[in-house]
This record gives structure tokens, sequence and C-alpha cells, in this order.
């Protein structure tokens, strides 16, 4: 879409605060190809502690900085395995994306009754995203459903990316449902730090390719309507674009 050449000085000098950027294009013209927004401040002792004398950083800062240079999760399909099989009368299915580390031979196949239970436990652990400190939010990403066919030769291979203030993650990908449901083991569980009352919280939907995401919709939480300490189980329509379709997630 378009490129922006930042000054040195002007790297050095940022304080943290936002700055927008023309893009532009090969022919260095700034016409209507969009605004990239930037922060920039220099590392506190901190950062340099964490970074540059050799101690490891924390488990939610080194998550922080792979999350944010990385592709999401990605479990592939186990071709050498069934997709289903039955269990007496109940045909159970082949949990995606991997079973539970704790309890393998339980969690390897189940019904789907089973696997809705499974998907409304509580998550067993947390992405730390973002550097803000107003305060925090607990997003967890539950199940889709609907999900468009984005591939001739498969079903969709889903994945969920969240973007809130100057912090990104993404979910594990659960292959081959139009309708995946993320197990309380996998990487689905965010707590996305806030730097501002206002922000709004960003959470789009894709179909996994090793070249290239198919994008297949979004959503924008506003978390003023919200309120402090309360916990909501709540489904939204994707919109691809403009236009509102019947997708959920």
């Amino acid at each position: 879409l378009g490129t922006v050449l930042v000054p040195p000085a002007t790297v050095l000098s940022g304080d943290g605060e936002r700055m927008e950027f023309l893009l532009r294009d090969k022919s260095g013209g700034t016409g209507s190809n969009g605004t990239l927004a930037l922060r920039f401040r220099r590392a506190t002792e901190e950062d340099k502690k964490n970074l540059l004398d050799g101690e490891a950083p924390s488990d939610s800062l080194k998550d922080t900085l792979r999350e944010s240079v990385t592709s999401p999760g990605y479990k592939a399909l186990p071709f050498t395995k069934a997709k289903s099989k039955k269990n007496g009368l109940v045909v159970c299915r082949l949990v995606r994306p991997y079973p539970d580390s704790r309890r393998p031979l339980t969690t390897e196949y189940l019904a789907e009754s089973d696997i809705e239970l499974e998907c409304s436990k509580p998550s067993q652990k947390w992405l730390d995203v973002g550097s803000g400190t107003l305060g925090k939010v607990y997003l967890e990403v539950l199940r889709c459903d609907g999900l468009p066919r984005m591939d001739t030769t498969s079903k969709t291979d889903a994945f969920v990316s969240v973007v809130c203030d100057d912090g990104s993650a993404s979910s594990d990908v659960i292959v081959d449902r139009n309708s995946p449901r993320w197990m309380p083991w996998c990487r689905r569980a965010f707590i996305l730090r806030m730097g501002h009352a206002s922000r709004q919280i960003y959470v789009g939907v894709f179909d996994y390719d090793r070249v290239g995401h198919d994008y297949i919709g979004k959503v924008t939480v506003d978390v003023t309507n919200f309120s402090p300490n309360t916990e909501y189980t709540l489904q939204y329509n994707i919109y691809p674009s403009s236009n509102v379709i019947t997708t959920k997630t």
C-alpha cells in the first residue's frame, strides 16, 4: 500500500505519544493511501534489564515479544488419525487444535456435547498483551459459527487476532472447521492492558494459509459499554467490510 520514512531524530526524540505518518506510494506521492500510526520512546531501565543484560525476561514479556513477530499458533491436522470415531452409539470428533496435555487420552476425541462443555470452561493459560497501565480487559475467544468456506479443497482453518492499543495477539488455529471451538487449554485467552479508558478492541477472524491469510471479517468492541469487575459472554456479528453478514463469533 505504501511506505513511510521516519527520520532518526524523530525516533530518538519520541516520548511514547502517537504519531501519524502519510503513506507514500512508489512514486513518493501521498495521495489516498492512508496513514500509519507509530509510537517511539527511549528504553527504560526495566527494558534494558530484561532485553540487554542477559537476564531472562519474564514469561509474560517473552510471550508478548514472541506474539509481536510470529504467526498465530498452528497445529497441523494429524492426517494419520481419523476425524471421528464411535464410542458405543456416540460419535466422537477429533478435538482441535489438540487434546488437553493433562488428559490426552480422554480429550483426544469428544462428543459434540462434551466439546461444547469443555469450550465453556475457564481458560487454563492467559497471554499478557500490551503495555498500558490504566486497567486490564480479560478476553477469551470461545467459538465461531457458520464461517464461510474460504478454500475449495477444505473447510476453514480459523484463527482470531485481537488488537488493542499497542498490543496484538492471535489464537491457535482450528483446522478444517466452519464452526470452530477453542478449548480452554489452547491459546485463546488474552489479558489486554489498557492505556486509555475509551480504547476499542478490534477482533479479526482469518482463514490460515501458509502464504498469506484470508480475511473473513471483524468486529469492534467498545469497552465503554462494560462495567468494571463484570464477566460477560457475548456474541457478535462479523463485518467483512461495511456490510453485515450473519456469521457470528
